[in-house]
């Protein structure tokens, strides 16, 4: 038996007032799911380097890289980030992440879709 879709979800482009939300809601995914394969002191290291202030932002600002916002009933549920790859025209998803409170409502593949549909839409 499959969970039930939430009554109300939005996307958003990401900016960087919403860093710091997508930064926590990295926090809250990977120490729910990273324990069995890394270890605290590993994800802590990861999320410091990763989701640092300044290693997003930069990201968005040089890197051209787009955060996604994913909101459940207004409230932050997971977020989406993708850029330029390598090959020139190509473009790479670089993380999908939800709660695990949301996983198995396909809000996973929600988030995929409109990252497909913004890069098929960018010139």
């Amino acid at each position: 038996m499959s969970a039930t879709p939430p009554d109300r979800t939005e996307i958003i482009r990401a900016t960087e007032v919403d860093l710091p939300v997508i930064a926590e809601l990295a926090g809250v995914i990977w120490r729910a799911c990273y324990p069995a394969i890394i270890s605290h002191a590993q994800i802590d290291y990861m999320l410091a380097r990763m989701y640092a202030p300044g290693t997003l932002s930069e990201e968005i600002r040089f890197q051209r890289i787009r955060y996604e916002l994913l909101l459940v009933d207004g409230k932050p549920a997971g977020f989406a980030s993708y850029g330029p790859a390598s090959e020139p025209g190509a473009m790479k998803l670089h993380k999908l992440y939800l709660l695990p409170e949301w996983h198995g409502r396909g809000l996973g593949g929600q988030l995929l879709q409109h990252c497909e549909r913004a890069v098929s839409s960018s010139p």
